[in-house]
């Protein structure tokens, strides 16, 4: 399974890299009325009471910006895991989804590569041991940048702390916090 998980690693740096290297200029990072899609792997690390062991997942999204500083996305996260706790063979299946606001913060020059942004979003969380399954609402916040290349493609970099409620049986206590570290491409269009 890490191999998997380490191909599309490869191929999303390689991409990146091809990115980077292609001539062109940037676009402006006015990202006023424009959809933004896109997808990345991320690296998700959990409580270590939760017995959710740290993993790799792959992430992909969606959202409109309404205004150049405001807009909202819609993420999805899928991950497959093993358990943290010694001598378990359990395995999970987890995913998560989430309605984030974002707010841009506007470079000082107009024509500025880079974007940085911070997020805060509202979810749920579900995991499945194969036997039984669970879930719970999912509280996040973060922030990132995105690195522009062309006017409709960008490198996005985010780092996320979520907070979610174990359901006593699969996850053993209440209440348990994770930080995902993502990094992916986005797409603009529209506008």
């Amino acid at each position: 399974m890490l191999a998997i998980w380490r191909r599309y690693a490869f191929a999303l740096a390689a991409a990146a890299g091809v990115l980077v290297a292609a001539p062109g200029q940037a676009g402006a990072s006015d990202l006023g009325k424009k959809w933004e899609v896109g997808a990345g792997v991320a690296y998700s690390v959990y409580d270590n009471d939760s017995t959710l062991g740290d993993d790799f997942a792959t992430s992909v999204r969606g959202g409109y910006h309404f205004r150049p500083q405001h807009g909202v996305e819609v993420s999805l996260q899928f991950q497959s895991t093993e358990s943290s706790t010694r001598g378990s063979t359990d395995t999970y299946d987890v995913q998560r989804w989430a309605l984030n606001y974002l707010f841009n913060f506007k470079p000082k020059k107009e024509d500025s590569k880079l974007a940085p942004l911070i997020l805060f979003g509202v979810g749920q969380m579900d995991w499945d041991r194969g036997d039984s399954s669970a879930g719970s609402t999912l509280i996040q916040a973060g922030g990132g940048v995105r690195v522009l290349f062309k006017p409709w493609i960008a490198l996005r970099v985010d780092g996320r702390l979520f907070h979610y409620y174990g359901d006593r049986d699969l996850i053993p206590r209440d209440s348990f916090f994770g930080f995902d570290a993502d990094v992916g491409v986005s797409f603009f269009f529209g506008g």
